[in-house]
């Protein structure tokens, strides 16, 4: 049986994607319009707030890490694979949810930016703390729409495993296209009664991501073998181009005056996004200077603390908001250093501890 193979480079793309999130929820909070509408559409600088690619390459990575044990022959029952993802999951998500009613309760008496508006009620708790139907993501922790995503899709990711087992790759990617069509359709046709993150249209969307890089695992020696016979410059070229699709292609779809869809050109840019994102996968386990690049200690670092990163840092920025509403340098500052210290805090009380319990419990299923 073949040993579980962990790639560090890939935690640091995803701690750098995270800092992405961060830096775009502080642009899109603190930010003038003529600042925002620069950094959106004109710098090259874009890449650093694009916080939406983001988590589509968190949910491309979640395919190609969730997948690789199968590839290699550690085979779970879904019993074990579902009780791994809870404690992964759910148990820092209901701690971050417990920190942002905290927060939210303790220093915010009124809505900010549409985050942390409206009243707090028993249904709303019960559908954040079970995740529970299309609810508002922005009561507590805003952020949590993602791990709603994430949880319906990882019920029936041993489906999708099984199927791309059994059926060639283009037949399961054509599959997973025509499900997200679906999706987009049925989000197009009843968008004013599925205007919140956690709809399930959009479930049935991001489902073609999980496979994508599910695909990408299981074809990934063939494809770094191929990248390796690569000219140089055909790598550049590669990299560079997939950096400028998922830095612009969603403002290039969604918002630009030319080709602007609106809400149907920003769930088909996903679909570039996620390939773009496949190229910096394998980049990142191929090429070695970016792989050396990728895996200096402060970045494994906090790719390692990226998902507390992730859960904690809007609870902070809101909550410095409240506090200091004219400092914005900072809020920005504060947000930053305080979620770096609370998410090791995550990681080292938190998701350590919860992941180790989980192979605990699968252990004795």
């Amino acid at each position: 049986m073949a040993s579980h193979v962990r790639y560090n480079q890939l935690d640091s793309l995803r701690g750098i994607a995270a800092l992405t999130v961060v830096a775009e929820h502080c642009m899109n909070t603190l930010g003038k319009a003529p600042v925002k509408n620069w950094f959106a559409h004109f710098s090259p600088l874009h890449v650093l707030i694009s916080g939406h690619q983001a988590v589509i390459l968190f949910f491309l990575l979640s395919g190609f890490v969730l997948s690789l044990p199968y590839y290699q022959g550690r085979i779970y029952t879904y019993t074990e694979f579902i009780t791994k993802r809870v404690f992964r999951l759910y148990i820092p998500y209901i701690i971050a949810l417990a920190f942002g009613l905290m927060m939210r309760v303790i220093f915010v008496h009124h809505s900010i930016d549409g985050l942390w508006g409206g009243h707090i009620g028993p249904k709303i708790i019960l559908q954040e703390l079970f995740m529970l139907d299309q609810f508002n993501q922005n009561y507590v922790d805003p952020v949590v729409w993602s791990l709603v995503q994430e949880m319906r899709i990882s019920l029936i990711f041993p489906l999708l495993i099984l199927f791309l087992s059994r059926y060639r790759w283009k037949t399961v990617i054509v599959t997973g296209f025509a499900v997200s069509c679906i999706g987009i359709y049925v989000h197009l046709l009843f968008r004013s009664h599925v205007n919140v993150f956690t709809n399930y249209p959009d479930t049935l969307h991001y489902i073609i991501i999980f496979i994508m890089g599910a695909v990408l695992a299981k074809h990934k020696d063939t494809l770094v073998a191929y990248l390796r016979r690569t000219p140089k410059t055909a790598k550049w070229s590669l990299g560079i181009t997939a950096l400028l699709l998922y830095t612009y292609t969603q403002s290039l779809l969604s918002q630009h005056w030319a080709l602007g869809l609106g809400l149907t050109g920003r769930l088909m840019s996903d679909w570039i996004t996620a390939l773009s994102a496949s190229v910096f996968i394998l980049l990142a386990i191929s090429e070695p200077g970016v792989k050396r690049a990728l895996s200096v200690r402060p970045l494994v670092f906090i790719g390692k603390i990226s998902f507390s990163i992730y859960l904690f840092h809007l609870i902070i920025l809101l909550s410095l908001i409240s506090l200091f509403p004219h400092l914005h340098v900072l809020d920005v500052a504060g947000t930053f250093l305080l979620t770096i210290g609370l998410a090791t805090a995550g990681y080292y009380y938190v998701e350590r501890p919860s992941i180790r319990i989980g192979k605990i419990v699968v252990q004795r299923l």
